[in-house]
C-alpha cells in the first residue's frame, strides 16, 4: 500500500479558507474597536470644550462686577453680552454657520480687546435671560450629540 505522507491539495485548500475567515474576522474586530475609541476621543474633546465655555460663564456669573446681561438672537447666531462696571464688555458668540462659540472682550469705546474660540462642533445654542429675575439666564446647546442645559444666577 501506498502511503500518504505530508499535505495534500484539499488540506491545504481548507486551512487557506480558514486562515482567511480569521484573518477577516480579526480585521472586522479590530476596526470597530478602532472606530468606537475615536468616537470616544472626539466625544471626550468636545465635552471639554463645552466645560471651558461653562467655567467662563460660571467665572463671570460669579466676578460680583456685572452690571446687567443683555442677550440678542438671530436666524443662524446668538450672543450674550456681559457689560461689567469697569466699562468693560464681555461677549459670547455662538455662530451656527461656523458652529462655533467665540469669546469677544471690549472697551468702553467697543474696541476689541480679545478674541478666541472656546468651542467647536456646536450644533445649536440658545441664551436665555429669566422674564422674572433678570439675574438668571440659561443656556441651552447641542454639542456634537450631547445636549445640555445650564442655568445661572448673577452675583449682582
Amino acid at each position: 500500500m501506498k502511503s500518504n505522507k505530508g499535505i495534500s491539495l484539499i488540506s491545504l485548500t481548507i486551512y487557506l479558507i480558514v486562515l482567511t475567515v480569521l484573518v477577516g474576522i480579526t480585521a472586522n474586530f479590530t476596526r470597530y474597536f478602532f472606530r468606537n475609541s475615536k468616537e470616544a476621543e472626539t466625544s471626550v474633546e468636545i465635552s471639554q470644550q463645552y466645560t471651558k465655555v461653562i467655567e467662563y460663564l460660571v467665572e463671570e456669573a460669579n466676578s460680583g462686577i456685572v452690571d446687567y446681561i443683555d442677550i440678542k438672537d438671530g436666524e443662524n447666531e446668538e450672543s450674550i453680552y456681559f457689560y461689567l462696571n469697569n466699562e468693560t464688555v464681555h461677549q459670547y458668540f455662538w455662530d451656527g454657520t461656523t458652529k462655533r462659540i467665540y469669546y469677544l472682550s471690549y472697551s468702553n469705546n467697543l474696541e476689541k480687546k480679545q478674541q478666541y474660540v472656546l468651542c467647536g462642533d456646536v450644533v445649536l445654542c440658545d441664551f436665555i435671560k429669566d422674564d422674572v429675575d433678570e439675574s438668571i439666564f440659561n443656556i441651552n446647546a447641542q454639542v456634537g450629540k450631547s445636549k445640555y442645559n445650564n442655568i445661572f444666577k448673577l452675583d449682582l
